[in-house]
């Protein structure tokens, strides 16, 4: 159940590495690598328990120290930096004028380095609440500390407000901050769509044309010679204009997209857990240590898979959905043969222009010359 999230968590983080020149994905790389830490200490726990039983020391100190500790404090980690990089997206497109986005974004390598320290240093109490001991019989057992049991309340409240403020408020917030971004896009390619209606299929550079052309007019009088070369330049410059700001606009949508997929799929999949863990701590019937505990069993295997699934899926949907992401994944030598002609069907299917720059361009000199 490990290696699969394992193996599409690396291609993610794959991708993410191609376009790290990006702060949104440095964020989704530095996410990548708190659920990768996540899952290899669950693999470490599954290898321990090939060859120790559960109630060795050895088995006791990697459930506790790694697993308790390390994979939670990373894996909250990863789900707090889906708020920022959301964030960043749904500022930069409902506010594209301003400069939002860019002091949200910041330095995003000390974002990402600030929220793992923060989170780790807010798990410490985990260590200071239980130890490992070694019995008589040489079997291991985890018990609560001296200090613990004198200060059980303080420990209570610490354990509550952290997982309150690392765990359900990210979450919270994350889908609040999706669906406003898919309402912002919404709205955007409603008002893209009137504006093209409303303009009776006139490009907005046509009276530019025509005014330039009347003036090209005159100028021929004078200068016969010098005409086709000065309408061919003009037309040159509309044309590739054209093409980068069509190109910035795929890109722009492009990036929205694996972002949104990506934040999504992460905090829908985290959800049931969450409601899972909450369910134990406010119905006394329900949980491990009830006298009915196999629904709790059940339903801690299944949201734990559809947890571990996140990364399958992210991979999947952006791969459909995402040309920056199909842009990426065709980099990388894993699935370079499987991706890039499906991605540049995909693009001219979609925007009618491949993905290279210079194809365009010499398409467009190519169709100036001929006019």
């Amino acid at each position: 159940m490990c290696l699969v999230p394992l193996v599409f968590t690396l291609l993610n983080a794959g991708v993410y590495w191609q376009l790290r020149k990006a702060s949104h994905a440095i964020h989704l790389l530095a996410i990548c690598a708190g659920d990768g830490m996540c899952t290899v200490m669950f693999l470490v726990l599954f290898l321990t328990a090939l060859w120790q039983p559960p109630d060795s020391p050895i088995y006791q100190m990697v459930r506790w120290y790694l697993v308790t500790y390390f994979a939670s404090s990373s894996r909250r980690a990863a789900i707090c930096l889906n708020v920022p990089v959301t964030l960043e997206r749904f500022l930069a497109v409902a506010f594209p004028l301003k400069d939002f986005s860019k002091r949200v974004a910041g330095k995003p390598r000390l974002n990402v380095l600030a929220v793992f320290l923060l989170t780790f240093a807010a798990h410490v109490y985990v260590l200071l609440e239980y130890h490992v001991v070694i019995e008589a019989d040489g079997k291991g057992k985890t018990v609560r500390t001296s200090i613990s049991i004198n200060n059980s309340y303080i420990f209570l409240v610490t354990a509550n407000v952290v997982t309150v403020l690392f765990s359900y408020l990210p979450v919270v917030l994350g889908l609040i901050l999706n669906l406003a971004l898919v309402i912002v896009l919404h709205r955007h390619r409603t008002s893209t769509k009137g504006l093209r209606l409303s303009a009776g299929g006139m490009k907005p550079s046509q009276p530019l044309e025509k005014s330039m052309s009347s003036e090209v007019n005159i100028v021929s009088k004078q200068l016969a010679s010098n005409t086709n070369v000065l309408v061919t330049s003009h037309q040159d410059i509309n044309r590739k204009s054209e093409v980068t700001k069509q190109d910035r606009s795929h890109d722009t949508q492009s990036v929205t997209t694996m972002v949104l997929i990506f934040s999504f799929v992460y905090m829908a999949t985290a959800l049931p857990r969450l409601v899972h863990f909450s369910a134990r701590t406010l119905i006394p019937q329900y949980g491990p240590s009830a006298q009915e505990h196999n629904l709790d069993t059940v339903l801690d295997i299944v949201t734990q898979i559809i947890t571990h699934l996140a990364e399958v899926q992210q991979f999947c949907l952006s791969c459909i959905y995402s040309r920056q992401f199909r842009i990426g994944a065709s980099r990388l030598f894993v699935v370079r043969y499987f991706c890039r002609s499906w991605a540049m069907r995909q693009d001219l299917s979609s925007s009618g222009t491949t993905s290279e720059s210079s194809y365009i361009q010499t398409k467009a000199k190519s169709i100036g010359n001929k006019e």
